[in-house]
């Protein structure tokens, strides 16, 4: 079902940014309040900015320490300081999040943690609902 409703949903009309795709906390550096340096850019890709959002919602169950509450918080203050508003945010997300599971389904399988497999796969079916 993930990969079939990924092509209904898969769009070119999104804005593309350059992504990290792997920001935790040894990929970044702060000062601070102030991010101060980035490493390790060989997951990087070039898409649809809320990957980055999408990312650290598909993996918060992993990384209890995530405060996506806060997040979603900040970049929605941020973006109606420069008034933007995503358009299509839902599906948007929707196709990251199927993205980013059904990539680590494959990836899953391959190395044979199954019980991976499985949690990667209920986390896909609670974010994106059919």
């Amino acid at each position: 079902w993930g990969y079939k409703l990924l092509q209904q949903l898969a769009s070119d009309d999104v804005p593309r940014n350059l992504l990290h795709c792997d920001l935790i906390n040894r990929n970044v550096l702060v000062d601070g309040a102030k991010l101060s340096g980035v490493f390790d850019w060989g997951c990087s890709i070039y898409g649809d900015h809320l990957y980055e959002l999408a990312w650290f919602e598909f993996w918060a169950p992993w990384m209890p320490q995530l405060d996506i509450a806060y997040l979603r918080e900040a970049l929605a203050q941020r973006w109606r300081e420069v008034g933007y508003a995503p358009h299509n945010q839902a599906a948007r997300l929707a196709t990251c999040y199927l993205h980013i599971g059904l990539d680590h389904l494959a990836y899953n399988a391959y190395t044979g943690d199954w019980e991976t497999l499985k949690a990667t796969a209920r986390q896909m079916h609670l974010l994106v609902k059919e």
